[in-house]
């Protein structure tokens, strides 16, 4: 079996400090009823958006097929950012009317963008960190084609 090398410099992997900030409330019964509630009557979101070669859904689209739900069934949805260094942290939480609650945090590195490319990257923070507190798929858009492994075709002998 061939060893995996470490990857060094840039590619290396972090230490990353674990957060002592709480995600959630010290109950979230009444919020997992209501969460429960609304995932049923949610769908995957619709990928109409062009862009990069495919389709994929957008903020908008996102927001669409579950703000209504969440708000029909006590709960309110609360985006923000903050700023460190080289980085945005995008943070979702979901606020229940018993005043339970639940959060998440996505880090987004920023380094060397322009005000545009920022405000695309606190966009696709939001659209993937609200898809994935609420358990719908979107089509992922911007990480596809950095994933996506070319193969040479198979030359016939």
């Amino acid at each position: 079996m061939e060893e995996k090398k470490i990857p060094q410099g840039d590619n290396a992997p972090q230490i990353v400090k674990k957060s002592t900030e709480k995600w959630k409330s010290d109950n979230i019964n009444e919020l997992t009823k209501a969460l429960v509630s609304a995932q049923s009557e949610m769908e995957d979101v619709a990928r109409k958006t062009k862009g990069y070669n495919w389709k994929y859904a957008d903020l908008h689209a996102v927001l669409g097929a579950t703000l209504p739900h969440l708000n029909k069934n006590g709960i309110a949805l609360v985006q923000g950012s903050n700023q460190g260094v080289g980085e945005f942290h995008i943070t979702t939480t979901l606020m229940h009317n018993s005043g339970q609650w639940l959060r998440t945090w996505m880090k987004i590195p920023i380094q060397d963008l322009t005000g545009q490319q920022v405000g695309t990257a606190v966009t696709y923070g939001r659209r993937y960190a609200l898809a994935a507190i609420c358990g719908i798929t979107q089509k992922d858009d911007d990480g596809q084609e950095n994933s996506v492994v070319q193969s040479k075709p198979k030359e016939k002998n």
